[in-house]
């Protein structure tokens, strides 16, 4: 089937088979019949892409450190260029006088991911800010037919789970030794405590080491909890594709978020449309999605909550399974088909000025 072209929007994505990459095919699915939505890596990214498009989308402002030769053909392209902001930790420090003004010299309009973005974006620019909330795919992000049925515990057989224990470099491979050790259930015995799969997924160097509370927070507070075994899904480790992704979050039982702060998280939201129970952090849409003990938890950034919030899961099944009935139906609202719309009022609100 022949989909209609409509206005040609540009989007400048920063790597492929990531997260933006990733976000920009779901706008293509669902906005490509009203849309002609053009996907350019910066590397690939030429002057006359620019003039040809009557739309432009960089994700977040820094970008154009690494595209910095086009700033010229990106200027006599304002009047539409939309420039996004995807975390807080764009607007932090140092970054935050540069950030608000190349947003104040380039744009047209600014958009962003989430409540607290969009309130603080309003007050620090004279411009239009749109909300444009990440979503996911809930036809692919999705629980197994045992999962969906809650059934009884989450397994998986054992030659899936050493796919995801694979020795990482550093301090990982230790890390793997550690949750993997066969003393840590041996006080209480299996029988008793069936071990518990406490997933995260993410990069450990973006932002620094600090952003995910993955080695101060989540390693000791998974450690202190027996019967408790951290799986983890780290970029640095391996580069997982959405077959893999998927693969991972049936994998686990719980998933976990310690982030300082975020902008969506999309491990989230991919571990929620699959029926996996998540306790994060209050960042980014999270306070959007979430109702704590309703449909997840909410959890402190200190290892003695996160440890605590651990045994309540491991020791509550019919607690993780409400919470993944809940936050099955409270998912679909977030599904890319939906949440596609806010882009969509925004291209209407710049084409039509």
């Amino acid at each position: 089937m022949t989909r209609h072209q409509g206005p040609k929007a540009l989007i400048v994505v920063d790597t492929p088979n990531w997260a933006h990459d990733y976000k920009t095919r779901n706008l293509q699915s669902a906005l490509g019949d009203e849309y002609h939505i053009v996907k350019r890596f910066e590397t690939d990214l030429t002057e006359a892409d620019l003039d040809g498009a009557d739309l432009i989308m960089v994700y977040y402002w820094l970008q154009f450190a690494r595209i910095a030769h086009l700033e010229a053909a990106f200027m006599r392209n304002r009047r539409k260029l939309l420039i996004g902001v995807c975390s807080h930790f764009e607007l932090e420090g140092g970054l935050r006088e540069a950030g608000l003004d190349t947003l104040r010299k380039m744009a047209c309009g600014v958009f962003v991911v989430n409540m607290l973005l969009y309130r603080e974006l309003q007050l620090l620019v004279d411009m239009p800010v749109f909300y444009t909330p990440n979503g996911v795919n809930t036809a692919f992000f999705r629980p197994s037919e045992k999962i969906a049925g809650c059934d009884g515990p989450r397994t998986v057989p054992s030659g899936k789970q050493d796919g995801f224990q694979a020795p990482m470099k550093a301090r990982l491979s230790s890390i793997n030794r550690l949750f993997s050790a066969p003393s840590r259930t041996a006080a209480r015995g299996r029988a008793e405590i069936p071990m518990m799969r406490v997933g995260w997924a993410g990069s450990l160097s973006n932002q620094g080491p600090q952003q995910r509370g993955f080695y101060d927070l989540l390693v000791p507070a998974v450690s202190s909890v027996e019967a408790a075994q951290l799986v983890v899904a780290a970029r640095e480790e391996k580069w997982r594709g959405p077959d893999e992704m998927l693969e991972f979050y049936r994998s686990i039982d719980i998933y976990l978020c310690a982030s300082r702060n975020e902008g969506t998280p999309n491990p989230c939201l991919e571990a929620a449309a699959c029926g996996v129970p998540v306790a994060t952090t209050p960042v980014g849409n999270m306070p959007e999605l979430i109702q704590s003990g309703v449909n997840g938890l909410f959890l402190e950034r200190n290892v003695s909550d996160i440890a605590a919030k651990i045994i309540l899961l491991r020791d509550n099944p019919s607690l993780r399974a409400e919470l993944s009935r809940s936050m099955l139906t409270s998912i679909k609202a977030w599904d890319w088909q939906r949440q596609a719309g806010k882009y969509r009022i925004m291209f209407e609100s710049i084409l039509n000025r």
